[in-house]
């Protein structure tokens, strides 16, 4: 069922999610990204290449890193929330990233599980380590998950961060903790 509408359907985000436009970029000479390109992309483009992350996962607020990236608006949440076409693509871009990290998503029976994946330690190699920029890609993806209505899955990625940080906080900084939590406890609040 689509919940796109004459209002929304003008959203470049709605469009890009939709896979009908591609990011937008003002940098002469360089072309944006459809959504189905970002999701064929090898880990090493995810890790390299910064300014998609934004638009996979959208917030309410201006990116301080990409001036080009959209801005969530309340309609946006809606059509987000009730639309199904859109929901699945999230779900897609979360699992990319999951993989990314090294992550298994299980959420096949009603519930949402992530699990260390069998290259888990090849994986967190690009992200867990001090001061990574990874590591404020978790803390949008967690804020957007509960923007979007996805709560579960933003509580089941918190959840397996929550884990990591007891074994790795020489590696995941307090400061970065406490932003994971803080947009998890947002979404326990919801």
């Amino acid at each position: 069922m689509s919940f796109v509408n004459a209002k929304n359907l003008s959203s470049p985000l709605i469009l890009f999610y939709k896979g009908e436009s591609s990011t937008i970029t003002s940098h002469p000479g360089k072309k944006g990204y459809l959504i189905d390109e970002i999701y064929n992309w090898d880990f090493e483009r995810l890790e390299y290449v910064h300014d998609y992350i934004q638009w996979l996962f959208p917030l309410a607020e201006r990116s301080a890193f990409n001036l080009d990236a959209p801005v969530l608006t309340d309609e946006d949440i809606e059509c987000f929330k009730n639309d199904e076409d859109l929901k699945t693509n999230v779900l897609k871009s979360f699992k990319l990233m999951m993989k990314f990290y090294g992550f298994d998503c299980d959420d096949s029976r009603g519930s949402v599980s992530l699990k260390k994946s069998n290259n888990f330690q090849e994986r967190s190699k690009n992200w867990l380590t001090i001061k990574n920029h990874n590591h404020l890609r978790i803390t949008r993806i967690l804020k957007s998950l509960t923007l979007l209505g996805l709560n579960r899955y933003a509580l089941a990625f918190f959840n397996i961060l929550n884990e990591l940080y007891q074994d790795y906080k020489q590696e995941i900084s307090t400061c970065s903790y406490n932003y994971w939590k803080e947009a998890a406890q947002i979404s326990i609040d919801r």
